[in-house]
């Protein structure tokens, strides 16, 4: 890479482990017939009726470009891609889906010790209802996108 540049690439692979691969909860509307509520779409197991006991599979690859403009000023580029499966979930409320997500942010250092930062970012999350059998209630989780961003003013001592 030219100078001022650096790149870093990361890949994963859990079963029954998804928080290893970095993925975590979604928006949560999944309710299902066992629980009134349910604040995630993210399982690393699940039992059926008869005790088989059944593990998610996740993967996941991110990528982070930065660039140090000056000595004060670094700007990153970062995007991700992960794949969640979880088949045979005994309430059938936890669909299949593949996010992905692209940030970026710029952080610059006021003095030593003292950095102001601004970052906006995207999510994209896609599920896989189509694999659900016939039975599964109408209130599986909806396909999503989230838009954030946000300034954070650090000190290091």
């Amino acid at each position: 890479l030219p100078s001022g540049f650096f790149l870093a690439l990361e890949g994963n692979y859990a079963r029954g482990a998804a928080s290893y691969a970095g993925l975590n909860d979604g928006l949560g509307y999944a309710p299902n017939a066992l629980n009134d509520s349910i604040d995630n779409d993210v399982i690393d197991a699940s039992s059926t009726l008869l005790g088989d006991t059944h593990l998610s599979t996740v993967w996941s690859v991110t990528g982070d470009l930065g660039y140090n403009f000056t000595p004060s000023l670094t700007g990153h580029l970062v995007a991700s891609y992960a794949s969640y499966e979880m088949s045979n979930a005994v309430d059938h409320a936890f669909a299949d889906f593949d996010t992905w997500a692209v940030s970026a942010n710029l952080t610059y250092t006021i003095v030593k010790g003292l950095t102001i930062a601004a970052e906006v970012s995207y999510e994209r999350r896609d599920y896989d209802s189509g694999d659900l059998p016939a039975f599964t209630p109408a209130f599986h989780n909806p396909d999503y996108d989230v838009f954030a961003g946000g300034i954070r003013l650090k000190r290091s001592f």
